[in-house]
Parts: C-alpha cells; structure tokens; sequence
C-alpha cells in the first residue's frame, strides 16, 4: 500500500462521520430550522419550533446523558442512520 493510501484509510472513519453528520443536518433541515442552537447548556443540531432534534451517527452512550436531561422538558428526536 503506497503512503498515500496508508494516510487516507487511517482518517476515512473519522472524515466520514463528520462528513454524515453535516450531510444528515443539512437534508434534515427547513429553512426556518436554527442549526447549532444552545438550548440548557447544550448544542441541538437542529431545532424547529418545539422540536430538538439529534443526530447521533455513532453509539449511543456519548448522547445518553444529553438526552436523559433534554427528555424531561422538550420534544426530541433522535436520528441515527442505518
């Protein structure tokens, strides 16, 4: 394996779980949608109207706790890819 390819495919995870998460954002979102909103001291990807919404491309336990306080007061949904 060259060098070159030897670079990319130690970064392919990494760039494309990025890469997923923004694209998921921006398909997901409306235009009246505010991205990247602190909403109690955490950053919701996406919030429309009443509506939080997540988008988790990895496990779940990095949300878990985001999620247990955010349930108590808001609507939330959570996306995960398949």
């Amino acid at each position: 394996m060259t060098e070159t390819k030897k670079s990319q495919s130690n970064s392919i995870g990494t760039l494309n779980e990025k890469t997923l998460h923004a694209d998921l954002k921006w398909l997901l979102s409306e235009a009246h949608d505010q991205l990247e909103k602190r909403v109690e001291n955490f950053v919701i990807d996406i919030v429309r109207d009443d509506l939080l919404i997540e988008i988790q491309t990895a496990n779940f336990t990095n949300i878990r706790r985001k999620l247990e306080k955010l349930i108590q007061n808001h609507k939330v949904r959570l996306v995960h890819p398949i």
